[in-house]
């Protein structure tokens, strides 16, 4: 084993020393549905967060002429029944649920430990 200069560490009794970083490397590596999830998780947070400053078409605005249309350049991810955008429609809802279930999860994380 080396560390960051390249030169190899020693334990008494002549066994390699892992630093902490291979050692974390490695049980994140034993855990790939673990990463995943943390990773597709961030995603939609990120994407619900971010998302009303990069597409900043309304949720509400009713286009009739557009009822179930597939997804295109204008909507991509296509209308609903009466028109409406469906990713302006996603990102809206995602956006409420955080702020929703954020405080409800500190909430009883509070109340938990009391």
């Amino acid at each position: 084993m080396s560390n960051a200069l390249g030169q190899t560490i020693h334990a008494p009794g002549g066994a390699l020393r892992r630093s902490a970083a291979e050692r974390a490397a490695n049980w994140l590596g034993d855990r790939g549905t673990l990463v995943t999830g943390v990773a597709l998780a961030a995603i939609v947070v990120l994407f619900s967060l971010i998302g009303p400053y990069l597409y900043t078409a309304s949720p509400y605005a009713i286009h009739g002429h557009h009822a179930l249309e597939a997804p295109s350049a204008a909507f991509p991810l296509g209308t609903d029944q009466i028109g409406r955008d469906e990713l302006a429609r996603l990102i809206a809802g995602g956006y409420a649920t955080l702020i929703v279930s954020i405080p409800a999860a500190l909430l009883t994380f509070l109340l938990g430990i009391t």
